[in-house]
């Protein structure tokens, strides 16, 4: 037990050193975390007793134009009869850009779980759920100018999302479908901004896509994980992917609806990250993601590379 201490702990020590550097994040649209699909999910034989909880997580990364997002969460997890569950996430976020700081609530997220079936060996969960906009991503800065989606608290838009897991004590497959309902309200488009000084379009690092009321295609995910038990200390290790079959689409300087080419196909992370229990109802956990695929473009900002997340547990 020991040893799997100082393994823990030196896990922990490497990711906040890298939090301190000012790594990297990647990022989905928020469903890969909610009800069946989120990750480290226990495998319970008997459902007499669903614990309730409350999590505090917090993750830095930075995007590929060196803008630095922060995330800090609240999720809370109600237990409801012997098989239902009623989760609600909401996300305060910080962006440090070029461009203009900008902070404010994210998303929310609404969903509903159920328990379809139960053995000693397997069970089989199920959600439903929304995500609700905090605004339509139309957030300006101080100066009164358009910001790009990579700054935006907001995706802006209302989202429907069905999803489903198979857990078993070492295994946890989940799929997962999101479908934008609406588009945003975002209004920058680089090509109306040329006096800003912030703006080079020539510099790959400051050459942001337009984001101009954006219509994001639905995704599909899939995640598969591979879980480690022990008394106190568990781990986990696995694949995320996410893809989407359409080309997102925005509105261009002409006023036509085009399509944003390569804005759809997979993007494909490799998941790690542990939990130490302290007790029955306090536990801190760890996860680290690393984008092993990405799509090509990505006009609604989430193009983070890595992910680096730190939170606390408390269940009653």
């Amino acid at each position: 037990m020991k040893f799997l201490l100082k393994v823990f702990f030196l896990a922990l020590a490497f990711i906040l050193i890298h939090l301190w550097a000012g790594a990297q994040g990647c990022s989905d649209a928020g469903f890969c975390t909610m009800g069946a699909m989120k990750p480290d999910q226990k495998f319970i034989k008997s459902m007499d007793v669903k614990l309730r909880s409350i999590e505090l997580s917090h993750y830095i990364g930075r995007t590929k134009f060196d803008d630095y997002v922060m995330a800090t969460t609240l999720d809370f997890n109600i237990g409801i009869g012997k098989k239902n569950t009623f989760q609600f996430k909401v996300p305060y976020m910080v962006i440090l850009s070029t461009l203009g700081n900008m902070n404010g609530l994210g998303d929310f997220s609404l969903s509903f779980s159920r328990n379809l079936l139960l053995t000693e060996k397997y069970q089989i969960n199920a959600t439903i759920g929304t995500k609700i906009p905090s605004n339509r991503a139309n957030q300006l800065t101080r100066e009164g100018r358009t910001i790009s989606m990579y700054q935006q608290p907001s995706l802006g838009t209302f989202d429907f999302i069905a999803g489903a897991s198979f857990i078993s004590r070492n295994w946890l497959i989940a799929v997962g479908y999101q479908q934008p309902l609406t588009d945003n309200g975002n209004q920058f488009n680089p090509i109306l901004q040329a006096d800003n000084p912030r703006l080079e379009p020539g510099n790959p690092k400051k050459a942001y896509p337009n984001g101009t009321n954006l219509r994001r295609r639905a995704d599909v995910m899939l995640r598969v994980e591979r879980n480690f038990r022990f008394s106190n200390l568990n781990f986990h290790i696995g694949l995320l992917n996410i893809h989407r079959f359409r080309e997102d689409e925005v509105t261009a300087t002409n006023g036509n609806r085009v399509a944003i080419p390569n804005s759809n196909g997979s993007a494909l992370s490799f998941i790690v990250g542990t939990t130490y229990h302290f007790n029955t109802q306090s536990a801190i956990k760890l996860i680290f993601g690393d984008r092993w695929l990405q799509r090509e473009r990505n006009p609604d900002g989430l193009s983070r590379e890595q992910v680096y997340t730190v939170g606390y547990q408390l269940s009653f």
